[in-house]
């Protein structure tokens, strides 16, 4: 796999990170937690051609309506694993529930976009009354035969495969 994207993270609601992603001259953008102003200063000149949401708690949705507003571009919140293509851009979403029922991960290039799946030494909570812990158990199971050299979570900082690997593991029944 060739790692040729380009991941900023600007944080934002409850330390929640939204993820600016370039490839090849596209960029898109993860989640919508982190402040409009803040999002447009990591753009600088540059705007993305779509915005893709891991879930929707309010942490990763917060400044949607302003995204939407400001960008004017597609926003996708995918319910089937057909590939999404953004100008050069390919993005396969992986159906994950289980922190959520809408939960999904994005595979971009060698790049996984974890949300609150995964997390660097951790998964995403499941007590949460529409979560489904049968669920995370399945969406973990597929986790592992995803390869990936790097994962970007919806909280703090990203991991790596071999890390992820021993993480997963330890959450499978």
């Amino acid at each position: 796999m060739n790692n040729k994207i380009k991941v900023e993270a600007v944080v934002g609601h409850i330390d929640s990170n939204t993820f600016v992603v370039e490839e090849n001259g596209t960029i898109v953008l993860i989640d919508a937690g982190a402040p409009l102003n803040d999002v447009k200063k990591a753009l600088g000149k540059r705007k993305p051609s779509a915005i893709l949401l891991t879930h929707e708690h309010f942490d990763h949705v917060y400044h949607i309506d302003y995204y939407k507003k400001e960008f004017a571009c597609p926003i996708f919140s995918p319910t089937s694993e057909d590939e999404i293509v953004v100008e050069k851009m390919v993005i396969k979403p992986i159906l994950a529930p289980g922190h959520s029922p809408k939960s999904v991960v994005y595979l971009i290039g060698d790049s996984l976009f974890t949300g609150d799946v995964l997390f660097a030494m951790g998964i995403g909570r499941t007590d949460f009354p529409e979560s489904n812990p049968r669920e995370m158990q399945k969406t973990l199971n597929r986790l592992l035969g995803i390869k990936f050299v790097t994962a970007y979570h919806g909280h703090y900082e990203p991991s790596s495969y071999a890390q992820q690997q021993i993480n997963i593991r330890r959450y499978i029944e």
